[in-house]
């Protein structure tokens, strides 16, 4: 098996504070190309910012949750106008466990990268306040946590993929307050390349306005380029040197939850979807007779330079699931393994999974998978496997491996 080409395949989508829950786009008002999602958890600032700001805090920003919602502006800032970059944050003794937001990847020097994300104070997931952080942490068998020269700024939602083709692991975007005006989040669209030692800034020609959260993301091992799907059905893709816009006559047309993967069995990147089709019957602006968006569950094909529809017998189970978070990645077997935790923060319960053999979708096993997962990343050396970087307060943020149809403890 390629390494490379099993390298990150994860789609990574929205998880809430009292439950890990996809933010579909078809309950957003003003569902649009343009329209960006609200981050309600990042509330009014209030004396936060101040504090912030007159204690000149760098590497942690301090979040209050709870408050009215705010919806974003529909430009996102360029990384020009973000908030200066702050310096790593202080080295806690441990892995601070995550509320939501942290960017997960494969690290092409073997294990797992993650950065940034909202920090639990003093590890109580019951405490209303978090730190935005802008730490780097590495799992190769135990967490330790890096300290390169420059980073990203603190910040949530950033979409991070390893890239092997350009040998970097590649972050770009997410949301992070906004100290200057009290804006509850400022989008972000700055790209940054990680070595293995230290954070670059890329400034790139051309850029995506805006991703993070549950914006589809992957690498596809055929062209050797990490791809966002962007605002619904926008195809970004990085080269290296600059993002690049790819236009296409048909394709999909997500209006929720979605997840997306390199598949090494068909040779392409899949997408399964909750889409909204030319063809839905509408009644009014927006939603069918029942009041609801009329999606329909698809599985697509992306071939480099163009979408295919699958019709498998079954799906991939986005709608049965649907209000949970969903995780896509290559199964060392073969095909793909979708993970939906159906507890996660808000309670345990048994998670469901689902295979994707190239042709359609099957229920798998959950007999010993574990019941949170806050990542699910496919290593450089073929590993695939599940991080609990939010539940467990004692410490040791359980890291799981799936193999041969089982998951064990990885070390």
């Amino acid at each position: 098996m390629d390494p490379y080409a099993d390298d990150l395949v994860r789609a990574r989508v929205r998880r809430a504070f009292d439950d890990v829950a996809v933010r579909a786009a078809a309950t957003a008002p003003g569902l649009g190309a343009g329209h960006r999602r609200t981050r309600s958890s990042l509330a009014p600032l209030g004396a936060a910012v101040a504090l912030a700001a007159a204690t000149g805090l760098v590497g942690a920003v301090l979040v209050h949750r709870g408050g009215p919602s705010h919806t974003h502006g529909t430009t996102a800032a360029p990384a020009t106008t973000a908030t200066p970059r702050p310096t790593p944050s202080p080295t806690p003794a441990a892995l601070v466990p995550r509320v939501s937001g942290e960017a997960v990847s494969a690290d092409l020097h073997g294990g797992v990268l993650v950065f940034g994300g909202e920090a639990m104070r003093g590890g109580n997931l019951l405490d209303p306040q978090s730190v935005l952080v802008n730490e780097t942490w590495r799992w190769d068998g135990h967490w330790t946590q890096l300290h390169p020269l420059d980073a990203p700024s603190p910040r949530t939602g950033a979409l991070m993929v390893a890239d092997p083709a350009h040998g970097q692991v590649l972050l770009f975007g997410g949301e992070e307050p906004d100290l200057s005006s009290g804006n509850p989040s400022l989008e972000l669209s700055d790209t940054w390349t990680w070595d293995g030692t230290t954070w670059t800034p890329r400034h790139p020609r051309h850029h995506p306005d805006y991703a993070g959260f549950d914006t589809p993301a992957t690498y596809d091992a055929g062209t050797g380029q990490v791809m966002l799907l962007v605002d619904n059905s926008n195809v970004w893709t990085w080269n290296g040197s600059d993002w690049v816009e790819h236009l296409t006559a048909k394709g999909p047309n997500v209006a929720g939850a979605a997840m997306m993967a390199w598949d090494p069995a068909t040779r392409s990147v899949i997408l399964a979807d909750l889409d909204l089709p030319p063809e839905a019957p509408h009644a009014g602006p927006c939603c069918d007779t029942g009041g609801n968006l009329p999606t329909v569950e698809r599985t697509w094909a992306w071939k480099g330079e163009a979408w295919v529809l699958f019709h498998p017998g079954q799906q991939a189970g986005l709608r049965t699931n649907y209000g949970v978070a969903a995780y896509l990645a290559a199964d060392p077997s073969g095909g793909l393994l979708a993970v939906f935790p159906q507890g996660g923060k808000a309670g345990p319960a048994a998670p469901t999974l689902r295979h994707w053999d190239g042709h359609t979708w099957s229920d798998v096993s959950n007999a010993d998978a574990p019941w949170n997962t806050d990542g699910l990343v496919v290593t450089s050396d073929g590993r695939l496997l599940s991080l609990d970087l939010g539940t467990s307060n004692t410490g040791d943020h359980p890291v799981e491996e799936y193999s041969g149809g089982h998951w064990t403890a990885a070390g």
